[in-house]
């Protein structure tokens, strides 16, 4: 049975070992750090080189906030990723602000792949008419975005009539379902897809290509991922990472997977490690209480009109989300 993913040579585990703080007692490897010490090691980085500070979290609880190097990881992401190359165009559909980390990410791939980036962040579908015609002119190839906010632009585009030349289109922080992919494959036939997994607290881990398996992910080398139901472990080696990270838990299910492309460490992402309890050595899913929404007229929305459906909770994840 699989236990890890990725390998890191045991040379190489004990230099993470070695930058792990705090040390374990009588010379042992530290245990596996915490947010607190992954945020202590970040910020005694930053206080050298400087950081771009981000945070996630914060609607039902405090929010985590992370120090990540200046660089955010970009060349090792980009070593194994390159959805973009000189003279592309990337419309950047990630809000900025709020110290969400994403908006930056891929301004700064484009920058680091010789591309240009328009830093527009999300657009309702009834804004895209006023930017039609400077989008048309940018020529953008590319797209980034939120796979849910991926597919209401398609959607928008088509509607609107006007053309884009898209190559590659961009997503993370959530998953990619069947019906996004099938959206963005009518509006832009031909576009390659491109995809990240990481968290707030590490960034970028794992990338998947277009010739990779719906859901399939491939951990970036220089890491090595410890399968837990409790949530992954990830350990990192060397330099170049927005932040290090020892036996950090990752607070997702993640199993061993194959992929079709052939290349190595294939990971999926099976869901939240809170998702689910023990019960007599078998994993039970939580129930998830459905929102009670009132009868349309009846509810405390203007209009009776009731809430946004893109904007319900998201059980387990402990913020709202938009889903589809």
């Amino acid at each position: 049975m699989t236990t890890t993913i990725g390998t890191l040579t045991d040379d190489q585990l004990r230099s993470a070992a070695a930058r792990s703080l705090p040390a374990g007692p009588d010379g042992a490897q530290p245990g596996p750090w915490t947010y607190a010490e992954l945020s202590a090691a970040a910020w005694e980085r930053a206080e050298v080189d400087g950081s771009l500070v981000v945070a996630s979290g914060g609607t039902t609880g405090a929010a985590k906030i992370v120090a990540l190097a200046p660089h955010l990881g970009v060349p090792l992401v980009t070593a194994a990723w390159q959805p973009l190359g000189q003279g592309d165009v990337l419309l950047n559909l990630f809000p900025p602000g709020r110290m969400w980390g994403a908006h930056y990410f891929y301004n700064a791939v484009a920058l680091h792949s010789r591309a240009a980036t328009v830093p527009m962040g999300a657009l309702a579908a009834q804004e895209l008419t006023a930017w039609a015609d400077v989008i048309t002119e940018l020529g953008v190839t590319a797209l980034a975005g939120a796979p849910n906010v991926l597919a209401r632009f398609a959607e928008a585009v088509d509607r609107t009539g006007i053309r884009l030349p898209v190559r590659s289109v961009l997503w993370s922080a959530e998953p990619l379902t069947a019906g996004h992919a099938a959206t963005l494959a009518a509006t832009f036939p031909g576009a390659g897809l491109w995809g990240n997994y990481g968290s707030i607290e590490t960034f970028v881990i794992g990338v998947s290509r277009p010739g990779c398996g719906p859901g399939v992910q491939h951990l970036l080398a220089g890491q090595q991922i410890e399968l837990d139901d409790a949530g992954a472990l990830l350990t990192r080696a060397g330099d170049g990472w927005p932040v290090a990270a020892w036996r950090f838990r990752l607070g997702d299910r993640i199993a061993s997977a194959t992929c079709p492309c052939g290349d190595g460490d294939p990971f999926r992402v099976l869901g939240r490690a809170d998702d689910a309890f023990k019960l007599y050595g078998g994993r039970v899913p939580r129930a998830v209480p459905q929102p009670r929404i009132p009868p349309r007229g009846r509810g405390p929305w203007p209009h009776g009109a009731g809430p946004d459906p893109g904007e319900l909770p998201c059980p387990g994840r402990g913020r709202a989300r938009r889903v589809r």
